[in-house]
């Protein structure tokens, strides 16, 4: 996941995280980043779709992280609820500051799965 990260830091590309397990070969690599980077021309489509949808389908991932959780509903994964506590002399500015840019840097923090039936 770090090594995705850095190649889409780098070129903008987001590769699909089951290739690089896969197929992790830098011709496979170079093969599947050219592949991207061409089909960033259609970027404008995509952008103007986004605007017209109220939801979006779910990537790969996702759709494995909802299976897994809906095998067991009752059961709590991927939370892990935390207590922290801090020296009163915290500046509590600084730390929201770096809990914002953390979530806006990971956008996968902001992700809700919201089930819809389709009429």
């Amino acid at each position: 996941m770090k090594f995705n990260s850095q190649i889409y830091a780098a070129m903008g590309v987001n590769l699909d995280i089951s290739l690089l397990f896969n197929e992790p070969t830098i011709r496979k690599l170079a093969i599947e980043i050219e592949n991207s980077l061409d089909d960033a021309s259609d970027l404008d489509e995509y952008i103007e779709l986004a605007n017209s949808l109220d939801y979006f389908p779910l990537t790969e991932n996702q759709l494995g992280v909802y299976y897994e959780c809906m095998q067991n509903p009752d059961e709590i994964k991927y939370t892990m609820p935390t207590l922290l506590r801090f020296d009163k002399d915290i500046e509590a500015e600084k730390l929201k500051e770096s809990i914002i840019k953390t979530i806006e840097a990971h956008p996968y923090l902001k992700t809700r799965i919201i089930t819809t039936r389709k009429e």
